[in-house]
């Protein structure tokens, strides 16, 4: 007697599509992981539902790119900020502004850390247009990091629908 497990499979695609929906979520939001809830999704894809059928290429790529993320969370914005002149402190002062900011939308997500920073490079001694360029290049940043990595998921999601269907 064969039991149909059609209905399973139906599951995990829902369970994937949450995982990318979150994973979309944490590109906006700061106290979300991006990242990983992406590869939850593949992951969940190659275990439960076919585990040969994303190639070797596809990993590689997604390896990568996750590497890339990673330096570009975590560099990029501390390096932009002391190019422009910015503290240490501001650094760390932004992102805790954008994890308070969530609750009020994305432009609070935007303005707040920006204000922190000029605010705090202020007390620095910064003139108002030093401390505002280094809130400037912060919120720059963000936005097009956001972008960047919007268009480079949107990318992977794309080439993975067309490797699984």
């Amino acid at each position: 007697m064969d039991i149909d497990i059609g209905w399973l499979d139906g599951l995990w695609w829902l369970v994937i599509i949450a995982l990318f929906i979150l994973g979309y979520l944490g590109i906006i939001l700061p106290v979300l992981p991006d990242m990983p809830f992406f590869w939850g999704g593949f992951v969940v894809y190659r275990f439960f539902i076919n585990d040969v059928e994303l190639s070797w290429t596809f990993w590689i790529i997604v390896h990568s790119i996750t590497l890339f993320f990673l330096i570009g969370d975590f560099f990029l914005q501390g390096y932009l900020a002391k190019k422009y002149g910015g503290s240490n402190l501001s650094v760390w002062a932004s992102i805790i502004a954008m994890i308070i900011a969530i609750p009020f939308g994305p432009l609070a997500i935007v303005l707040l850390p920006m204000a922190v920073i000029i605010v705090i490079e202020l007390l620095y001694k910064k003139s108002v247009k030093d401390a505002f360029k280094v809130g400037l290049s912060s919120v720059l940043t963000l936005i097009f990091g956001t972008l960047f990595k919007l268009v480079s998921i949107t990318g992977i999601l794309i080439w993975f629908l067309i490797e699984v269907l």
